[in-house]
């Protein structure tokens, strides 16, 4: 089986929760060999989020995000977990953390204080504002995130999907590889990256922004349900359809279909935008979304069903993209999305115990085996 891109990689992840680990997870995906530092008493919090994998060997979340790494469980506020820390940090070609800033400065486990011993190293930080600017110590997640870069001023209250985390961890792992590029050549010096799940957002919302960046007095609108062509409709049975018929073709069709033929020549105008809204909802709440599918879809005008979470996972285009694949857990194996499936296309490994690998990391780092136990007995490692 051919090698895949990133093997010999050598990563070390103080990550926890979404945005980091989903970073590594796909780092892992690719071949690079992660060793995942967790807090001794509970380990990643998504080991406790529910729900389940079947075999209820492990949370579904800490699975599929922390799948192929290894587990090592010790206390960062002794001197001896740090210093084992830094020992692992010696040997890796990456280090991710996402803690906010200051706190790695604090440990002792700062990019100028590893990166002295060890140049090569890439230090990342993905963390909620970054290092610089008046909010980059504050805590925050997603919500407040999308809130503050303007992804729910179109009217949305939330998304479940965790948007601007995942977008900041795709963002993360675009620098890594970038950096990498050089990875191996001489001369190469690893670096720096300092991103944010606001970078993430922002890089989200970019499209309306240079738009508002280039005319600022000027309202840019028409993707964000103010215009009767792009937005959802509540249909009969409680079920929503997308529409996006942006397109004057598209919006023509749907006029004509749904019998408001004089709309087709005011798609674009702002005073009749009410009043079309008021006519499609009026029209969309006469009858069921499957109707409205049958007698639409035909069209070929963009227009979709708003689906469950149910309903995605048993979408036939989701599924001919093998969207999900077989995960291994300790007892057997459970679905989960995939991550590059061109070219990460197997069965992926199982996620660690807690501290599952602590043993064997110490040893590799010439830790004799009486030493070990102290350490556990003493209270650094699990």
């Amino acid at each position: 089986m051919k090698a895949l891109p990133l093997t010999g990689l050598r990563v070390l992840d103080l990550s926890r929760h979404l945005p980091g680990p989903y970073v590594t997870a796909a780092l892992a995906d690719l071949g690079a060999t992660v060793v995942k530092i967790e807090e001794k008493e509970i380990g990643d919090p998504t080991r406790g989020m529910a729900p389940a994998v079947s075999d209820g060997s492990d949370s579904a979340l800490h699975a599929w995000l922390n799948r192929g790494k290894r587990s090592v469980a010790l206390d960062l506020k002794s001197r001896e977990g740090i210093a084992i820390v830094k020992a692992m940090a010696a040997k890796s070609d990456v280090l991710v953390e996402s803690f906010r800033p200051g706190v790695m400065h604090r440990l002792g486990l700062d990019a100028a204080r590893l990166r002295r011993k060890t140049p090569k190293l890439l230090f990342v930080s993905l963390s909620g504002y970054g290092a610089t600017g008046p909010r980059s110590r504050r805590a925050t997640h997603d919500l407040n995130i999308m809130g503050e870069v303007g992804l729910l001023s179109g009217g949305a209250s939330m998304s479940p999907g965790l948007a601007a985390d995942t977008a900041a961890g795709l963002l993360t792992l675009v620098a890594i590889l970038a950096k990498l590029k050089d990875h191996g050549r001489r001369g190469y010096k690893g670096g720096v990256i300092d991103l944010s799940i606001m970078d993430g957002a922002l890089a989200l919302i970019s499209a309306p922004l240079v738009r508002s960046l280039s005319a600022p007095d000027v309202e840019h609108d028409e993707l964000w349900g103010t215009h009767a062509c792009y937005r959802t409709y509540d249909c009969a049975d409680g079920q929503r359809i997308a529409l996006g018929a942006l397109e004057p073709q598209f919006w023509r069709s749907i006029c004509e279909a749904l019998g408001f033929p004089d709309h087709v020549r005011t798609q674009w105008s702002r005073k009749k935008q009410g009043e079309m809204s008021a006519d499609l909802e009026r029209v969309f709440r006469s009858k069921a979304r499957a109707e409205w599918l049958a007698l639409l879809e035909p069209l070929d005008a963009c227009v979709t069903p708003v689906q469950n979470l149910t309903e995605v996972l048993a979408d036939p285009q989701i599924r001919a993209r093998h969207a999900f694949a077989p995960q291994k857990t300790a007892r057997g194996t459970f679905l989960s999305p995939t991550f590059l499936p061109a070219i990460t296309g197997r069965k992926r490994p199982r996620a660690p115990r807690h501290g599952e690998h602590t043993r064997d990391v110490l040893r590799s780092l010439g830790l004799s085996k009486a030493r070990i136990d102290t350490l556990r007995e003493t209270g650094v490692i699990q």
